[in-house]
């Protein structure tokens, strides 16, 4: 199947999420200035994916925000930015640059939204980025990544199964995630044992870290999966 998992994203209860659901909800928040919402993207050098993934949900966001703060764009990754720009012409900023841009401007609040899938090692150096520029606005706020809660874990869960669609016992959709080697990689774990409680099919795997493709497949033959829907646990090609 070739599908990318940017349903995933859309379908995570609200666009944007910093520190709990009703974090945004505060009116508060947009007044006494202008305000930016940050995109913060790993980065793709990709074009064709990066028109359906990156592209695609800074449009989200741009809707989602109509009328209460100009959207922006950043990437994270220093070696995607420096490629893009190489092969393509293209200029992406850091998060830090973006900042820096965004107070030359004027905005006084500003909300960095990631587009990471789990609270692993790049979600850390958004926020020390964060942390740096915090003096620059009234208000900086770093929201989360796609699982950061059990109410996310669930619903991203229901959207994987609406992707795969209608499937018989012997089926199986396998999820593959990139995976981190620090303590963040148990949120691939958790996602596989809510998707087995919720009694969907679905079996999750790494490129780097646990659970490991030898782990999934001991649980494929133990539950007697004779057919995989793969998907890639990640929101871009890399």
């Amino acid at each position: 199947m070739k599908k990318l998992l940017l349903s995933l994203f859309c379908l995570s209860t609200t666009l944007l999420l910093a520190h709990g659901e009703e974090a945004f909800e505060d009116a508060e928040f947009y007044t006494g200035g202008k305000s930016a919402v940050v995109m913060a993207h790993f980065g793709t050098t990709h074009s064709d994916t990066r028109a359906k993934t990156i592209d695609a949900i800074n449009q989200k966001a741009i809707k989602a925000f109509d009328g209460k703060a100009d959207v922006f764009e950043a990437y994270t990754s220093r070696i995607v930015t420096k490629r893009v720009a190489a092969n393509e012409g293209i200029k992406k900023y850091s998060p830090s640059e973006v900042l820096v841009s965004l107070k030359k401007q004027g905005y006084k609040n500003v909300i960095i939204q990631p587009t990471n899938v789990i609270d692993g090692v790049e979600m850390e150096s958004i926020k020390k980025e964060a942390q740096v520029h915090a003096k620059d606005f009234n208000n900086l706020r770093v929201g989360d990544a796609l699982l950061s809660d059990p109410h996310h874990y669930e619903d991203t869960i229901n959207a994987v199964m609406k992707t795969a669609g209608p499937l018989n016992k012997k089926e199986a959709v396998v999820l593959v995630g990139h995976g981190t080697y620090n303590s963040a990689t148990s949120a691939y774990a958790m996602f596989d044992y809510m998707a087995k409680d919720m009694e969907k099919p679905i079996y999750v795997g790494t490129v780097e870290g646990y659970p490991t493709f030898e782990t999934v497949v001991k649980q494929l033959k133990k539950d007697k999966k004779k057919e995989i829907v793969l998907m890639p646990m990640m929101f871009v090609a890399g």
